[in-house]
């Protein structure tokens, strides 16, 4: 019998235990509300943080309306007594028609402001990369100690803004402008630093290469190298190809354009072939340079037979093409 008692006495007690700790629907208020001016007016559902709500309860009060919403750097008070008596009339209505017992837990008081424009880095950072690579489309971009303005609160949340960035990339640390435009199209710079890496893909001598001396496809490799700090363009494979070197270079060294010069198709005095015509037929007479050129230059030809000077297109070595 004893025993029973005991059992009937713990059943007793856990379920009192849970009705206790069971939490009931509850609505909480925030002592400081950001609004972003969307809604000319200030509703229930944007100071409400609900716990356990039905949908049905969080629709009906929403949409309650309070006060006009701040404008610019503006802010609306309200004492929590006013607000509860607000919140329990239409909860009331609820616990009529529903049975949905909500509890409210609101501060003494409650600030309502206009959301403020803010930047955040990370966005900042792309649009920032984004024009980056309008200037250097095979680059990657590596921006470090990037530091935001101090942006004045009292500029709204509906504001834009875009990075004014020079036609040229910056060497390491930049101070960039930001150009934020408000709501009435007036317009204000402010200042974004931070430090830049530029990495690109590019020639790097395999060996140690001579002035003069004609480059093949083992005499380097493409690897990823920082350019942040080039004063010159390195050069493409293909250009390398059509290339000697016009100084010497060292191995490991980037490449850069100004390393190397076009080697000549031809020289002055050299014989060529001179043709024109087209798919279906053709004439050639053979001619004296009378300059030295590189492949796709317009050179001066005579023609020993007529003495004659005429001009063509030098398309290979050896060979000019009038057009």
């Amino acid at each position: 019998m004893k025993i029973i008692v005991a059992l009937v006495i713990l059943m007793i007690s856990a379920v009192t235990h849970a009705a206790l700790t069971e939490e009931n629907p509850t609505i909480q208020v925030r002592s400081v509300v950001e609004v972003d001016g969307s809604h000319q007016q200030i509703v229930l559902g944007d100071l409400m943080i609900t716990h356990g709500v039905s949908p049905a309860a969080i629709n009906a009060l929403k949409n309650v309306r309070l006060a006009d919403a701040p404008k610019g750097n503006e802010s609306r008070a309200f004492t929590g007594l006013a607000l509860e008596q607000l919140f329990k009339q239409s909860l009331r209505e609820l616990e009529v028609n529903t049975g949905e017992k909500i509890s409210l837990r609101i501060p003494h008081r409650v600030t309502v402001v206009r959301k403020s424009f803010r930047l955040r880095a990370e966005d900042v950072s792309n649009a920032l990369k984004t024009q980056f690579k309008e200037l250097c489309a095979d680059c990657t971009f590596e921006i470090s100690s990037l530091a935001l303005p101090a942006i004045p609160t009292a500029i709204p949340s509906g504001a834009t803004w875009r990075v004014s960035l020079k036609h040229a990339l910056p060497k390491g640390n930049f101070s960039i402008p930001i150009e934020v435009t408000n709501e009435d199209m007036t317009k204000r710079s402010y200042w974004i630093t931070g430090t830049l890496a530029v990495h690109r893909r590019v020639p790097v001598s395999a060996r140690a290469l001579l002035a003069g001396e004609r480059l093949s496809p083992n005499d380097f490799s493409m690897q990823d190298r920082d350019v942040t700090f080039a004063t010159d363009t390195p050069v493409s494979e293909g250009e390398l190809m059509k290339s000697v070197a016009a100084r010497p270079i060292a191995a490991g060294q980037i490449v850069w354009r100004h390393q190397l010069q076009r080697e000549l198709a031809a020289k002055n005095g050299d014989v060529v072939k001179v043709f024109a015509g087209s798919e279906s037929w053709e004439i050639s007479i053979d001619g004296v340079l009378q300059q030295g050129g590189y492949i796709g230059d317009l050179v001066k030809v005579k023609i020993p037979r007529t003495q004659k000077l005429i001009s063509g297109v030098l398309i290979e070595s050896g060979k000019v093409e009038v057009r």
